[in-house]
Protein backbone atom coordinates (compact mmCIF):
# COMPACT_ATOMS: atom_id res chain seq x y z
CA UNK A 1 0.00 0.00 0.00
CA UNK A 2 1.50 3.35 -1.06
CA UNK A 3 2.12 6.14 1.38
CA UNK A 4 -0.91 8.35 1.94
CA UNK A 5 -3.41 5.77 0.71
CA UNK A 6 -6.53 5.38 2.90
CA UNK A 7 -7.81 2.24 1.20
CA UNK A 8 -9.18 -0.18 3.78
CA UNK A 9 -9.54 2.52 6.43
CA UNK A 10 -12.67 4.55 7.13
CA UNK A 11 -11.72 8.21 7.24
CA UNK A 12 -13.60 10.30 9.77
CA UNK A 13 -13.09 14.04 9.75
CA UNK A 14 -11.49 15.29 12.99
CA UNK A 15 -14.28 17.81 13.54
CA UNK A 16 -16.83 14.98 13.56
CA UNK A 17 -14.87 13.10 16.24
CA UNK A 18 -14.64 16.28 18.32
CA UNK A 19 -18.35 16.92 17.88
CA UNK A 20 -19.29 13.40 18.95
CA UNK A 21 -17.00 13.59 22.00
CA UNK A 22 -18.49 16.96 22.97
CA UNK A 23 -22.03 15.63 22.69
CA UNK A 24 -21.20 12.40 24.54
CA UNK A 25 -19.70 14.40 27.41
CA UNK A 26 -22.87 16.48 27.61
CA UNK A 27 -24.90 13.27 27.85
CA UNK A 28 -22.76 11.77 30.61
CA UNK A 29 -22.17 14.91 32.67
CA UNK A 30 -25.84 15.83 33.18
CA UNK A 31 -28.25 13.79 35.33
CA UNK A 32 -31.20 14.42 33.00
CA UNK A 33 -30.89 14.38 29.21
CA UNK A 34 -33.52 14.32 26.50
CA UNK A 35 -34.11 14.32 22.77
CA UNK A 36 -36.46 16.89 21.26
CA UNK A 37 -37.54 18.00 17.80
CA UNK A 38 -37.40 21.62 16.68
CA UNK A 39 -38.49 21.27 13.04
CA UNK A 40 -40.44 24.23 11.69
CA UNK A 41 -39.54 26.70 14.44
CA UNK A 42 -38.43 30.01 12.88
CA UNK A 43 -35.06 31.34 14.03
CA UNK A 44 -36.45 34.30 16.07
CA UNK A 45 -38.79 32.07 18.08
CA UNK A 46 -36.04 29.49 18.57
CA UNK A 47 -33.77 32.19 19.97
CA UNK A 48 -36.51 33.24 22.39
CA UNK A 49 -37.00 29.66 23.55
CA UNK A 50 -33.28 29.18 24.08
CA UNK A 51 -33.17 32.43 26.05
CA UNK A 52 -36.03 31.29 28.30
CA UNK A 53 -34.09 28.10 29.12
CA UNK A 54 -30.66 29.69 29.49
CA UNK A 55 -28.97 28.82 32.76
CA UNK A 56 -31.12 25.77 33.44
CA UNK A 57 -31.30 23.74 30.23
CA UNK A 58 -28.64 23.34 27.54
CA UNK A 59 -30.08 23.01 24.03
CA UNK A 60 -27.55 21.51 21.62
CA UNK A 61 -28.19 20.59 18.02
CA UNK A 62 -26.17 18.67 15.44
CA UNK A 63 -26.70 16.24 12.59
CA UNK A 64 -28.88 13.34 13.64
CA UNK A 65 -26.19 10.87 12.60
CA UNK A 66 -23.67 12.46 14.96
CA UNK A 67 -26.26 12.73 17.74
CA UNK A 68 -26.98 9.00 17.39
CA UNK A 69 -23.28 8.08 17.56
CA UNK A 70 -22.81 10.30 20.62
CA UNK A 71 -25.79 8.68 22.35
CA UNK A 72 -24.39 5.20 21.68
CA UNK A 73 -20.99 6.29 22.96
CA UNK A 74 -22.46 7.81 26.14
CA UNK A 75 -24.57 4.68 26.70
CA UNK A 76 -21.37 2.76 27.50
CA UNK A 77 -21.33 4.72 30.76
CA UNK A 78 -25.11 5.10 31.10
CA UNK A 79 -26.82 1.84 30.08
CA UNK A 80 -30.33 2.40 28.74
CA UNK A 81 -29.44 5.76 27.21
CA UNK A 82 -29.16 4.17 23.76
CA UNK A 83 -32.97 4.12 23.47
CA UNK A 84 -32.87 7.91 22.99
CA UNK A 85 -31.35 7.36 19.54
CA UNK A 86 -34.68 5.94 18.34
CA UNK A 87 -36.30 9.32 19.06
CA UNK A 88 -34.16 11.26 16.58
CA UNK A 89 -36.51 12.45 13.84
CA UNK A 90 -36.57 15.63 11.82
CA UNK A 91 -34.40 18.44 13.16
CA UNK A 92 -33.35 17.14 16.56
CA UNK A 93 -31.57 18.58 19.57
CA UNK A 94 -30.23 17.20 22.83
CA UNK A 95 -31.43 18.78 26.05
CA UNK A 96 -29.28 18.54 29.17
CA UNK A 97 -30.23 19.76 32.62
CA UNK A 98 -29.94 19.20 36.35
CA UNK A 99 -33.71 19.65 36.72
CA UNK A 100 -35.89 16.58 36.99
CA UNK A 101 -37.72 15.44 33.82
CA UNK A 102 -41.05 16.90 35.00
CA UNK A 103 -39.55 20.36 35.50
CA UNK A 104 -37.83 20.07 32.11
CA UNK A 105 -41.15 19.31 30.43
CA UNK A 106 -42.81 22.25 32.21
CA UNK A 107 -40.00 24.59 31.16
CA UNK A 108 -40.44 23.61 27.51
CA UNK A 109 -44.20 24.06 27.72
CA UNK A 110 -43.81 27.49 29.35
CA UNK A 111 -41.49 28.58 26.55
CA UNK A 112 -43.93 27.65 23.78
CA UNK A 113 -45.53 30.37 21.68
CA UNK A 114 -48.46 30.54 19.28
CA UNK A 115 -48.08 31.46 15.63
CA UNK A 116 -50.45 32.07 12.70
CA UNK A 117 -51.00 29.47 10.01
CA UNK A 118 -49.35 29.84 6.63
CA UNK A 119 -50.91 29.05 3.29
CA UNK A 120 -50.39 25.39 2.44
CA UNK A 121 -50.08 24.29 6.08
CA UNK A 122 -52.34 21.66 7.60
CA UNK A 123 -54.76 22.90 10.25
CA UNK A 124 -53.75 21.34 13.62
CA UNK A 125 -57.39 21.37 14.75
CA UNK A 126 -60.75 22.86 13.77
CA UNK A 127 -60.30 26.61 13.35
CA UNK A 128 -63.36 28.22 14.92
CA UNK A 129 -64.12 31.90 14.32
CA UNK A 130 -66.36 33.14 17.15
CA UNK A 131 -69.27 35.47 16.63
CA UNK A 132 -68.53 39.06 17.63
CA UNK A 133 -66.78 42.30 16.83
CA UNK A 134 -63.54 42.93 14.98
CA UNK A 135 -61.21 45.95 14.91
CA UNK A 136 -61.97 46.57 11.23
CA UNK A 137 -63.94 49.45 9.81
CA UNK A 138 -66.29 49.13 6.81
CA UNK A 139 -64.54 48.21 3.58
CA UNK A 140 -63.66 45.40 1.20
CA UNK A 141 -62.59 43.19 4.09
CA UNK A 142 -66.25 42.16 4.50
CA UNK A 143 -66.16 40.50 1.10
CA UNK A 144 -62.73 39.02 1.79
CA UNK A 145 -64.02 37.42 4.98
CA UNK A 146 -67.08 36.02 3.27
CA UNK A 147 -64.93 34.67 0.43
CA UNK A 148 -63.00 32.41 2.83
CA UNK A 149 -66.13 31.17 4.58
CA UNK A 150 -66.38 33.64 7.45
CA UNK A 151 -69.80 35.27 7.75
CA UNK A 152 -69.35 39.04 8.25
CA UNK A 153 -71.42 42.21 8.16
CA UNK A 154 -71.31 45.91 9.07
CA UNK A 155 -72.84 46.82 12.40
CA UNK A 156 -72.41 50.05 14.33
CA UNK A 157 -69.73 51.28 11.95
CA UNK A 158 -67.60 48.17 12.46
CA UNK A 159 -67.16 44.84 10.77
CA UNK A 160 -68.56 42.03 12.93
CA UNK A 161 -68.54 38.27 12.57
CA UNK A 162 -72.22 37.53 12.07
CA UNK A 163 -72.13 33.95 13.33
CA UNK A 164 -69.63 31.41 14.57
CA UNK A 165 -68.02 29.55 11.72
CA UNK A 166 -65.40 26.89 11.07
CA UNK A 167 -63.70 27.80 7.79
CA UNK A 168 -61.24 24.90 7.99
CA UNK A 169 -61.35 21.53 9.72
CA UNK A 170 -58.52 19.68 11.45
CA UNK A 171 -56.21 18.04 8.91
CA UNK A 172 -57.31 20.23 5.99
CA UNK A 173 -54.87 22.37 4.03
CA UNK A 174 -55.23 26.09 4.69
CA UNK A 175 -55.49 28.30 1.61
CA UNK A 176 -53.22 31.37 1.35
CA UNK A 177 -56.31 33.62 1.41
CA UNK A 178 -57.67 32.08 4.60
CA UNK A 179 -54.22 32.13 6.23
CA UNK A 180 -53.94 35.86 5.51
CA UNK A 181 -57.38 36.52 6.97
CA UNK A 182 -56.74 34.47 10.11
CA UNK A 183 -53.55 36.44 10.69
CA UNK A 184 -55.51 39.71 10.33
CA UNK A 185 -57.97 38.41 12.93
CA UNK A 186 -54.96 37.58 15.16
CA UNK A 187 -55.91 33.92 15.28
CA UNK A 188 -52.75 31.94 16.03
CA UNK A 189 -53.50 28.22 16.24
CA UNK A 190 -49.99 26.85 15.65
CA UNK A 191 -48.02 25.96 18.77
CA UNK A 192 -44.30 26.47 18.34
CA UNK A 193 -42.39 24.49 20.92
CA UNK A 194 -39.31 22.43 21.56
CA UNK A 195 -41.10 19.11 21.20
CA UNK A 196 -39.67 16.69 23.77
CA UNK A 197 -39.65 13.09 22.51
CA UNK A 198 -38.14 11.33 25.53
CA UNK A 199 -36.13 12.13 28.66
CA UNK A 200 -33.67 9.94 30.54
CA UNK A 201 -32.78 10.05 34.24
CA UNK A 202 -30.71 7.42 36.05
CA UNK A 203 -32.00 4.19 34.46
CA UNK A 204 -35.48 5.40 33.54
CA UNK A 205 -36.82 6.64 30.20
CA UNK A 206 -39.76 9.05 30.38
CA UNK A 207 -42.26 9.51 27.56
CA UNK A 208 -43.78 12.99 27.09
CA UNK A 209 -47.28 11.77 27.98
CA UNK A 210 -45.94 10.67 31.37
CA UNK A 211 -44.22 13.99 31.98
CA UNK A 212 -47.39 15.90 31.06
CA UNK A 213 -48.97 14.64 34.28
CA UNK A 214 -48.60 17.01 37.23
CA UNK A 215 -45.69 15.68 39.30
CA UNK A 216 -47.51 16.64 42.52
CA UNK A 217 -50.25 14.19 41.56
CA UNK A 218 -47.72 11.42 41.02
CA UNK A 219 -45.92 12.14 44.28
CA UNK A 220 -49.30 12.26 46.02
CA UNK A 221 -50.20 8.85 44.62
CA UNK A 222 -46.86 7.47 45.78
CA UNK A 223 -47.51 8.87 49.26
CA UNK A 224 -50.94 7.26 49.37
CA UNK A 225 -49.47 3.95 48.25
CA UNK A 226 -46.80 4.11 50.96
CA UNK A 227 -49.35 4.98 53.68
CA UNK A 228 -51.64 2.18 52.51
CA UNK A 229 -48.78 -0.31 52.60
CA UNK A 230 -47.84 0.80 56.12
CA UNK A 231 -51.44 0.50 57.31
CA UNK A 232 -51.71 -2.99 55.84
CA UNK A 233 -48.49 -3.99 57.58
CA UNK A 234 -49.85 -2.76 60.91
CA UNK A 235 -53.11 -4.63 60.38
CA UNK A 236 -51.19 -7.81 59.64
CA UNK A 237 -49.23 -7.36 62.88
CA UNK A 238 -52.45 -6.99 64.88
CA UNK A 239 -54.13 -10.07 63.38
CA UNK A 240 -51.07 -12.33 63.54
CA UNK A 241 -51.83 -15.09 66.10
CA UNK A 242 -49.64 -15.07 69.15
CA UNK A 243 -47.70 -18.24 69.77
Amino acid sequence: MSKGTTEGHAHVAPWKKDEVNRLAKLLTDNPVVAVAEVSGIPAPQMQQMRASLRGSVAVVGSKNRLLAIAIQQAAKQRPGLEALADKLHGQSVILATKNNPFKLFKSLKAGASMAPLKGGQVAPHDIVIPKGGTPFGPGPIVGELQKVGISAKIEGGKVVIAKESTPVKAGAIVSPELATMLAKLEIRPVELKIDLKAAFEKDTMYAPETLAVDESVIFGQIGIAVRTANELSLQMVWVTPQT
